[in-house]
């Protein structure tokens, strides 16, 4: 995992979602 900035909690949201459309595929 990539040191992410607390404040970029919507920045992980938007992430988990992109991870979740690769295991969809």
């Amino acid at each position: 995992r990539l040191p992410l900035a607390p404040m970029s909690g919507a920045n992980l949201e938007k992430l988990q979602a992109a991870m979740r459309k690769m295991s969809l595929i």
